[in-house]
């Protein structure tokens, strides 16, 4: 599996959001940090949770070549 890592500005990402309206996307932080507000449709996997088996065991993961964004 060839992974391909790129950074987006926040506002990018907003924009791919808007244009969208549905994207993959990840919230690394805590439990206790992402209880305090997150990003809409946004998914918890820690930091320290997160692996290609961690992404391939949930829905997030499709196989296919749609990016997958992760927010801290």
């Amino acid at each position: 599996m060839s992974i391909k890592i790129t950074t987006v500005s926040p506002q990018k990402l907003h924009t791919i959001w808007a244009d969208t309206n549905k994207i993959k996307l990840i919230d690394v932080r805590t439990s206790a940090e992402y209880r305090t507000g997150h990003l809409a449709d946004a998914k918890l996997i820690p930091l320290d949770d997160l692996s290609v088996d961690t992404l391939s065991a949930d829905e997030l993961y499709t196989g296919h070549e749609e990016p997958i964004y992760l927010t801290c």
